[in-house]
Parts: C-alpha cells; sequence; structure tokens
C-alpha cells in the first residue's frame, strides 16, 4: 500500500504549510522528508505481522488435538495449535495459535499469542498479543504490542534487551 499516490511521494501542500520547512518557510526541509518516511512506514506496517506466521516456517507444530503436561525447551521456532500445562523455555520464536489453550510460565526470544495464556510471559526481544490473543499473568518484554481486542490482565514491565529476564 502506497502512503501518497504521487508518484514522486510528495506530501500534500495543506500538510507541509504546517511543517518546518514547509512551502511557506521556503523550502522542504528534514523535518517535511521525516514525516513522509513516518508516514509511509506506519502504513505499510499496518497489519503487519512481528515475524512469519506460516506452519512452513516452524520446525515443530503442536497439533490442535493434543495436550502436553510438562515442560517444553527449544531452540528453534515452534507453534502451538493444542493445550499446554507446565512450562515453556525457548532462545527462538513462539506462536501460540489462535486456537491454543496456554496454562504455563513462557520465557521465549519473541513471542506471538493469538489464543489463551495463563501464566507469566518473558520475551528477551518482543511479545505480542494479538486482536484474538489474551494473557492473565505478567508480561516482562524489551518490547509489548498488544492488539485492539486483546485481553490482558496483570503486570507489564518493559526491560531493556541487555537484561536478564529470567
Amino acid at each position: 500500500m502506497r502512503a501518497f499516490p504521487r508518484e514522486n511521494h510528495q506530501v500534500p501542500p495543506h500538510i507541509l504549510s504546517k511543517v518546518p520547512g514547509g512551502p511557506n518557510q521556503g523550502k522542504r526541509g528534514l523535518t517535511t522528508f521525516a514525516i513522509i518516511i513516518t508516514i509511509k512506514f506506519m502504513y505499510e506496517m499496518k497489519d503487519a505481522t512481528p515475524f512469519e506466521t506460516d506452519e512452513d516456517d516452524f520446525d515443530t507444530i503442536l497439533a490442535s488435538d493434543i495436550t502436553f503436561s510438562g515442560n517444553i525447551r527449544f531452540a528453534k521456532p515452534f507453534m502451538i495449535k493444542g493445550k499446554v500445562n507446565g512450562n515453556i523455555e525457548a532462545t527462538s520464536d513462539l506462536l501460540v495459535d489462535s486456537d491454543a489453550e496456554i496454562n504455563a510460565d513462557i520465557v521465549a526470544d519473541r513471542i506471538l499469542i493469538r489464543g489463551k495464556v495463563k501464566g507469566n510471559v518473558k520475551g528477551y526481544k518482543l511479545v505480542y498479543v494479538a486482536g484474538s490473543g489474551s494473557v492473565e499473568g505478567d508480561i516482562s518484554s524489551a518490547q509489548v504490542v498488544l492488539e485492539p481486542g486483546s485481553h490482558f490482565s496483570g503486570q507489564c514491565t518493559m526491560t531493556s534487551g541487555s537484561e536478564g529476564i529470567l
């Protein structure tokens, strides 16, 4: 999707006139350029997911008809469609699919939650709760995204990337 219909991506004059460096100030400055890039980026990123979500991108998938109790540890991308009770620890990506039900504490690199999670969620880089997702527990990560429609009940802590999460 393109943010502006014009080929050279010019900002409409009524917007530029309100920006320092706009046409009323004599020339287009860096501020105008930053606004163009920001608006274009916002349009392009709308409805984008934080990482690949196709089943082919995951080394292991826990199918929807499986209920697992115990500890799960993995180092490659993992998708859960079924039910898990216990603990989940990872050094890679975790996707909790829309029909999944997790009753566990989760620690992983990046976590995308589309289903239900009861437990604390800790991400080294990212915790992303989609509109269909819910978390009942604390979230801590360097970056946290809660989409409109998602449900979250707990405390949220933003950490720096270098902080120890465990």
